[in-house]
């Protein structure tokens, strides 16, 4: 459902904090359409890119 949301809204990044999230959404992203211009990261990885 959040994966499906944020490519209706036409995110290109979806953040989180939470290792297992992070999994589930990638194995989420394989069987959904449009799914591949989204963008799965941790948190610390747009801290580390700002820094």
């Amino acid at each position: 459902l959040r994966l499906e949301q944020a490519i209706e809204v036409g995110a290109e990044v979806l953040v989180t904090s939470c290792p297992y999230c992070i999994i589930n959404f990638e194995d989420s992203r394989l069987t959904l359409k449009d799914s591949e211009t989204l963008e799965i990261k941790d948190i610390t990885e747009i801290i580390q890119e700002v820094i």
